[in-house]
């Protein structure tokens, strides 16, 4: 059976928090056997090319032999074997358990992923949705939806499904959001018919605190450019830029703008990445979630901002950011 590529590029994105882009059906001359069962996609994955081979069988041999034919497969395409993921429905769980053994990457879409190129080695199915890690980071999405609810960009008590439209969100992807959020204790559900609802723990100002060790800097890469061919998404001020526009902070000598680093790869093309600072240019933040339903602009929203340079050491900016948040309404009350 063929995996649409969709469920696994979502799947994939929803797990790890890294997007896919770019997929593209690999066409080159196979033995007649491997071109029966797979189908090779080029993906990229964070500026990575690696490789999705879709199982087009039910029945697929066992691991052992499933291993060989994807070394194969692998050297035909030019790809090393752990850059080759294969996508199937139908894995039982000796065949997963050998896979992992045998170092072979797959992933059953919507259910288990196991691959290390991608960081990711969770090898528990599952047929709940994931909910968040006792201790770990918040996924892009849940921290997304947190903030958006602080800073009341969604109005809350809500129906799960409610949180999707105003974030940019599938449905799936809020309701995992709001899952993981409950299960970190930053979020409480109650069922009310068939919807379920959620809202916060605590008042805005607890909550933010209790979720400091569990909230990581949205940026994800820092780039810079000429500023006369900034793209029209990375519209936001961002950074020491957009702290000066609001506090009594100095402008710094080169504008920081930021935008969602899942749109760059089109945005971007053809523009020349400058290595160093220069005169005539500017940096882009490229964020792990879409900075733009966040805020009203012209700057990112405070909470992201704090959040982006509460490593920086400069004691200007520390005082800055201080003078900022006491600023949040809930600071005021």
């Amino acid at each position: 059976m063929t995996t649409p590529l969709p469920t696994f590029s979502s799947f994939l994105t929803e797990t790890t928090g890294h997007e896919v882009v770019d997929e593209k059906p690999i066409k080159v001359a196979l033995p007649q056997y491997l071109e029966a069962l797979y189908r090779p996609y080029k993906i990229t994955v964070d500026g990575q090319e690696l490789c999705e081979v879709r199982a087009q069988a039910a029945d697929l041999p066992p691991p052992g032999s499933l291993v060989k034919q994807l070394h194969r497969l692998a050297d035909k395409l030019g790809f090393p074997p752990e850059q080759c993921c294969l996508v199937s429905e139908n894995l039982d769980t000796y065949s997963r358990k050998r896979l992992v053994e045998l170092k072979q990457p797959f992933c059953l879409p919507g259910r288990q992923l196991y691959w290390p190129a991608v960081g990711y080695m969770q090898t528990r199915t599952r047929s709940h949705p994931r909910t968040a890690d006792s201790n770990g980071p918040l996924s892009p999405a849940a921290q997304q939806v947190l903030l958006a609810a602080l800073l009341q960009r969604v109005q809350l008590p809500s129906a799960v499904t409610a949180l999707a439209e105003p974030l940019g969100m599938s449905p799936i992807s809020a309701s995992r959001a709001a899952s993981d959020l409950v299960s970190a204790g930053l979020f409480k559900a109650t069922e009310e018919w068939r919807h379920r609802w959620v809202d916060l723990s605590q008042e805005r100002a607890a909550v933010w605190q209790v979720a400091q060790s569990r909230l990581r800097n949205p940026i994800m890469k820092i780039i810079r450019i000429r500023k006369n061919l900034r793209p029209e998404q990375a519209r936001l001020l961002a950074g020491e830029t957009a702290l000066a526009e609001q506090t009594m902070l100095a402008e710094t000598g080169i504008p920081t703008y930021a935008m969602a680093h899942k749109n760059w790869r089109e945005a971007g093309k053809g523009i020349e990445i400058i290595p160093h600072d220069d005169d005539g240019l500017c940096r882009i933040e490229l964020w792990r979630y879409e900075p733009l339903h966040l805020t009203d602009g012209p700057c990112v929203d405070p909470l992201s901002l704090a959040l982006s340079l509460r490593d920086n050491e400069d004691e200007r900016v520390s005082q800055s950011l201080n003078e900022l948040m006491e600023s949040l309404p809930w600071h005021a009350a």
